[in-house]
């Protein structure tokens, strides 16, 4: 996964913001990533601006994030 994002982000010549949800998992392709970066740190372009890059969210499968958007949070719903 960290080898994807990795390409997508190089294709598009930008470095990411990454936020990690504190998972083992998520926390692995984080440091995966890092690791990439930090290879191939002589082959990034010029430092882009803070608001310019963009923003990498890494979830864990185990997050439910579907209940949150079609359901409001109530017991009622949710049984």
């Amino acid at each position: 996964m960290a080898n994807g994002l990795f390409s997508v982000f190089k294709s598009i010549g930008k470095v990411p913001l990454v936020r990690v949800v504190n998972s083992e998992i998520s926390e692995r392709v984080f440091k995966k990533l890092t690791a990439l970066y930090k290879l191939h740190k002589d082959e990034s372009p010029q430092q882009n601006k803070k608001q310019d890059r963009p923003l990498l969210i890494v979830l864990d499968r185990n997050t439910d994030l579907h209940t949150m958007l079609y359901h409001s949070w109530n017991y009622l719903s949710l049984i």
